[in-house]
C-alpha cells in the first residue's frame, strides 16, 4: 500500500491515502491537495448568526444565518477549479424551484 501511495504522489503531486472500506472488502485511493492561503470573504454579524441569543433553544422555526464564504488562493491569485459553485448576479425568477415547502406553496398558491 505504501508503494501505491508513493507512486500516486510522484505521478499527481497530490497527497495520496489508501482508505479501507467495508471491513477490507474495498480499498480506495483518495488524493488531496492542501491549500494554505484561505481568505474570509463574508461572515454574518453576530446578531444575524445568533438570532434570539439562547444557545439551548432548539425549537423551530429558528432564524439563524449559518454561513460563511471563503476564497482559496494560489500564488496570490484565486484558484481556477473545474468544479465550483457558480453564483448569479440576478435575482431568482418567480418560477425558480425551492426545496422549502412554504416557499413552493406561496409561489404556486
Amino acid at each position: 500500500m505504501a508503494e501505491i501511495s508513493r507512486r500516486s504522489l510522484e505521478r499527481t503531486g497530490l497527497r495520496s491515502d489508501i482508505v479501507t472500506l467495508y471491513q477490507g472488502s474495498e480499498y480506495w485511493l483518495y488524493t488531496y491537495k492542501k491549500y494554505t492561503d484561505i481568505r474570509l470573504v463574508m461572515a454574518p454579524e453576530v446578531q444575524a448568526a445568533f438570532f434570539g441569543g439562547d444557545p439551548d433553544n432548539f425549537t423551530f422555526p429558528r432564524y439563524n444565518l449559518d454561513m460563511t464564504f471563503l476564497r482559496v488562493y494560489e500564488n496570490d491569485e484565486p484558484i481556477k477549479t473545474e468544479h465550483y459553485f457558480a453564483g448569479s448576479p440576478r435575482a431568482p425568477r418567480r418560477t425558480s424551484w425551492s426545496s422549502c415547502p412554504a416557499i413552493r406553496a406561496r409561489r404556486t398558491g
